[in-house]
This record gives structure tokens, sequence and C-alpha cells, in this order.
């Protein structure tokens, strides 16, 4: 029994971590009522330019160094409310365990993969691979600049884990409380790009 209440502070940490992966998870179709009013990953995303109608962080490619190739080009096109171009660094390749492999392969081969040549790879050192087991889909894919990722992703901490002790020693039962209050969401959505596939 005195083991159980120390898995509050585990299941407090698992809780938290679903809800940051779930800005990733849920990107493709949670639609919030602020920013642009329209999902994080969207082939819509209003301009504010005239002859610049949207743009698009979504794509449906299954992951490859071909798509990785072809969504890096992509997310160097970003454009702000200007219509001039970002500075974006795809450094980041966020992909769930299913697709831990292809994504070291991707980054580590010094040859390129699945070719039959042995041409230098591309994209050897050239991301961060991070692989999060709380993404839910196993073939879903995103790729992001680091840096901006840490300006444009929002976690508050309202109230940080609490936990509590209640002993009724009428009854020798007693009761433990984890509380916490958090708030996520994003400022902007240039730093990424995802594929749901």
């Amino acid at each position: 029994m005195a083991r159980l209440p120390k898995q509050l502070a585990n299941s407090a940490n698992r809780s938290r971590e679903k809800l940051g992966a779930g800005i990733f998870d849920l990107g493709f179709t949670y639609t919030p009522t602020d920013g642009d009013a329209v999902s994080l990953y969207n082939t819509a995303h209003p301009s504010r330019v005239s002859g610049v109608a949207t743009q698009s962080n979504r794509g449906t490619s299954a992951l490859s160094a071909t798509n990785v190739e072809t969504v890096r080009i992509n997310m160097h096109d970003f454009r702000d409310d200007q219509n001039e171009k970002i500075s974006v660094q795809a450094d980041t390749l966020l992909v769930p365990r299913a697709l831990e492999l292809t994504g070291w392969e991707i980054i580590n081969s010094k040859g390129r993969v699945d070719i039959a040549n042995n041409n230098a790879n591309f994209h050897q050192g050239k991301y961060k691979l991070v692989v999060w087991d709380r993404l839910t889909d196993t073939t879903d894919w995103f790729m992001s600049d680091y840096n901006m990722q840490k300006e444009f992703l929002v976690w508050y901490n309202r109230v940080p884990n609490q936990f509590f002790q209640d002993k009724d020693s009428s009854t020798m039962m007693a009761i433990y409380l984890g509380y916490y209050r958090v708030g996520t969401g994003w400022d902007d959505w240039r730093f990424t790009f995802g594929n749901i596939v």
C-alpha cells in the first residue's frame, strides 16, 4: 500500500506528457477559435496578403528520405503575413516508436537509404530524431524548427503538481490525491509540418 501513493506522481507525469503529445496527435483535426481558426496542421492557413490565399503545413506522405527532403523544402518556403520568406530551419524529426528505425536510418546512414548506389546521404547528421511513445498514430510524423517550436508551442503551468493525504481516524482509511492544472496550445503554425499518412 505504501508504494501506491508514489504512483500518483508517475500518473501525473504520464498525463502531462499525453497532453503535450495531444498537440501533435490532434493537430490535424482540432480547430481552435483563436489564431487563424484552423487546425495546427492544415492545407489552408489563411493569409492576410493579397495574392497569397493560403499556405499549407500538412501532407499525407509516408516517412522516407525523399519525403523528408520534400517537407524540408516546403518549410523553407513558409511566409509571414507580409509574404516574406521566413527563416525556418527544419532540424527536428518527430516520430512514434513504430517509425524509429526508419527515422534513424534516414539520419544516420552514410549512404542514401534504400538506393543501390552508394551515393552520400544528404540527410546524415542533419536532424535531431525525437521518438515519442505518447504519439498515438503509428504512421504520422512531423518535422519542426526546434528553436521556433520552443517559441511558438505554449505550455502554462497554472497549478503545479500537488499531492494531498487525508486520513480518517474513525474509519482507519487514507485517501491520497494529486492535482495540477495546465494550459497547452500554440501561437503560430510556421514552426512545423505534419504528415497524416
